[in-house]
């Protein structure tokens, strides 16, 4: 029976992630199961599919589920392809080490026959220079890199990827475009009438020399003018079990103009739900602010790395800096978003039709090649 083998960041309780697993299962696994196909996913942990409607019928469609450090002892001639279907995974800001575990990981089926398909993916960044050297010269030999932002599609272009044998086509996060019901335990009748999400994130930015305010602090003088601003409520929703200890130093700085989001801090939260269900997000995870795109909500966009701003601003999305988030140029900046909002939402409008396009385009060059 033919295998595909699935890379990404799996498993971790990273809702964005998660979800990526989620959508390509649904819009592109489901049929290689029906043709008998297995699927099998490397993951990271023991959080696969943390926040997703049904997932346990989206877990049993994967054959077996790989410890990351199994991973690099396959045979890749075991396997028909070997797809990663989205993410930030090409980049070394979080760590050197995990840039090259993917590097060699890719490397290893691009020396076999398994065809390498890398989709909708965002490169970088990538500071170092062994990063620099080996990422070009390892996704040359991929037979597929669709990339979902504009900038990684030049930065591809620039270093001539497609020289080889790679087809390099121009995609889109597909979380823009998915869509889940409500777990089944969500209670909307618990959520106020009307709230803001603050998705938070650590940047490590503050306190700097020049401002001894903490990160919890100037997340909560944003969110007390917002407030301020737009009469609504704030809930906070962490989008990875990582930023929970920060989500609660938020909680306890705003003293009570703000709180924890409903169920956040259960097994299966309904992040989803949470945030689709807001008037207004703010946010520091790059699919936070992908999930309000898709719901045509106005967001800011904190910048916690490059990849908010970049996409942020390719969809029309202010953003700031963490460490400038309670100042003056933020309130400018959140100002001019409210009051812009409903052009904000006619512009979203526009710019997924055509995004879902790219992505269609994406996904018939991965079935033509497997």
């Amino acid at each position: 029976m033919a295998r595909i083998l699935l890379l990404g960041y799996f498993g971790a309780g990273n809702f964005g992630d998660e979800a990526l697993l989620a959508d390509w299962l649904i819009r592109l696994g489901s049929p290689l199961r029906d043709q008998n196909i297995d699927i099998d996913v490397i993951v990271r942990g023991d959080q696969l599919l943390r926040g997703i409607p049904a997932a346990a019928r989206l877990a049993s469609m994967i054959s077996e589920q790989i410890p990351q450090k199994l991973g690099l002892r396959l045979d890749p001639r075991d396997y028909q392809a070997l797809v990663l279907p989205g993410g930030s995974i090409l980049q070394d800001s979080t760590s050197l080490k995990s840039l090259l575990y993917y590097l060699w990981f890719i490397r290893r089926f691009t020396q076999s026959t398994c065809r390498v398909m890398l989709l909708n993916q965002g490169i970088g960044p990538i500071s170092s220079w062994l990063g620099n050297t080996l990422t070009p010269v390892v996704l040359r030999n991929t037979d597929l890199l669709s990339l979902r932002d504009e900038q990684s599609m030049e930065w591809a272009s620039q270093r001539r990827i497609d020289a080889g044998n790679c087809v390099l086509k121009q995609s889109c996060d597909p979380i823009l475009l998915y869509d889940q019901p409500p777990l089944p335990d969500f209670d909307g009748s618990v959520l106020p009438a009307a709230y803001f999400a603050y998705i938070p994130r650590r940047s490590g930015d503050l306190p700097a020399p020049d401002d001894l305010t903490t990160e919890a602090q100037a997340a909560a003088k944003l969110i007390r003018h917002v407030r301020e601003q737009t009469g609504m409520d704030c809930l906070i929703v962490p989008y990875a079990l990582e930023d929970m200890e920060f989500a609660r130093e938020i909680e306890l700085e705003c003293v009570g103009e703000a709180r924890l989001a409903p169920g956040v801090d259960q097994s299966m939260p309904d992040l989803w739900q949470l945030t689709r269900g807001a008037q207004l997000v703010i946010s520091s995870r790059l699919h936070g602010l992908i999930a309000a795109a898709g719901a045509l909500l106005p967001c800011l966009g904190i910048a916690v790395d490059p990849k908010i701003s970049q996409i942020g601003t390719e969809l029309g999305y202010p953003w700031v800096f963490p460490a400038t988030q309670h100042t003056a140029e933020c309130t400018e900046v959140f100002a001019d978003l409210w009051r812009e909002r409903q052009h904000v939402r006619t512009h979203l409008e526009d710019k997924l039709k055509e995004l879902k396009q790219t992505l269609q385009e994406s996904d018939k060059e991965f079935r033509q090649l497997l």
